[in-house]
Parts: C-alpha cells; sequence; structure tokens
C-alpha cells in the first residue's frame, strides 16, 4: 500500500480502479513503525505519513491511497467498488473529486456507504462545484435512499442506485 501511495504521487492517470485483491487492505499496519516505504529502487523514501484520524486499519490504508491520488485534469474514471469504503472516507473523497477536475465518471458500487455519508457527499460535492456524468451508488446501505439520489442528482447527471 505504501509503495502504491509513492507511485500515485507522480503519475497522471486517466483510469484508476483500485481493487482490493491487488494488495492487502487487511493486513496489519505497524503504526508503531515509522513511516516510510521501500521505493521501486529498492531505497526507503520517507515521503509517506500515515493518515493522523483515529481509523480502522483498511480504512487508514484506503485514506493513504485517496489521499495520493494526485490533483489531474486528465483522471477522467475512478473505480473504487467493493472496497469496504464506509462512511469515515467521505471527506477523502469529496477531496480527490475536488481535486481532479476531469473526473466524469466514479464508482462507489458495493461498499458500506450509508445515507448519511452519500449525503454528505453529494453537499461536498455541491459545494467544490463538481459535476460528474455518472455516479454508482448502488450496493451501498445507503444506496436506495431516494432523498440520496434526488440529493446527487443536483452534482450528477445519472445515477445508478438500488
Amino acid at each position: 500500500v505504501r509503495v502504491l501511495c509513492d507511485l500515485l504521487r507522480h503519475w497522471q492517470l486517466l483510469h484508476l480502479t483500485i481493487r482490493s485483491t491487488d494488495f492487502c487492505l487487511d493486513e496489519e499496519w505497524r503504526d508503531t513503525a515509522p513511516a516510510e516505504a521501500i521505493s521501486p529502487t529498492g531505497h526507503p523514501s520517507k515521503s509517506i505519513t500515515p493518515p493522523r484520524r483515529e481509523l480502522n486499519p483498511r480504512s487508514r490504508r484506503l485514506q493513504c491511497i485517496l489521499q495520493a491520488i494526485q490533483p489531474s485534469h486528465k483522471l477522467e474514471h475512478l473505480v473504487l467498488s467493493s472496497l469496504g469504503i464506509d462512511d469515515e472516507l467521505v471527506d477523502d473523497i469529496a477531496s480527490v473529486i475536488a481535486r481532479n477536475t476531469g473526473l466524469r465518471r466514479l464508482y462507489l458500487s458495493g461498499n458500506e456507504l450509508t445515507a448519511q455519508g452519500l449525503t454528505t457527499l453529494a453537499t461536498q460535492m455541491k459545494e467544490d462545484n463538481v459535476t460528474l456524468e455518472y455516479i454508482d451508488i448502488s450496493r451501498n446501505p445507503g444506496g436506495s435512499d431516494e432523498a440520496v439520489v434526488k440529493h446527487l442528482r443536483y452534482t450528477c447527471n445519472v445515477v445508478s442506485h438500488d
């Protein structure tokens, strides 16, 4: 995860899909260890700092990844489906959306986002004047809430939901 975060800081991406099978989101993160990663050349890198919020280990790793996605007008599709994302990470998702002005499609299906979290996300997107062409919130606990879907339609042309 730390190497991925380090690499994301340097890449300009058009499409980004993060799958839990690509790396161990559930493996233990030793908070007592120094914040360092091993670069592809094998040298330690001090550029990654573990998140400061008190989150569960899985959420901390996802937060690190979200924070590492560089601002870009090129990133068009972001797939964050079935990663166990919950309401704790809504601020981080909203930040990625606001930083990436070219983002048109966001896939959040199969996560743990509640109606409250999705409403907060929609509100932050509206405040940041973000417009997406498509957002997928299906298979989330709050994905079938009609008030949430209505709120998201102010910032998104098409909302896929339960």
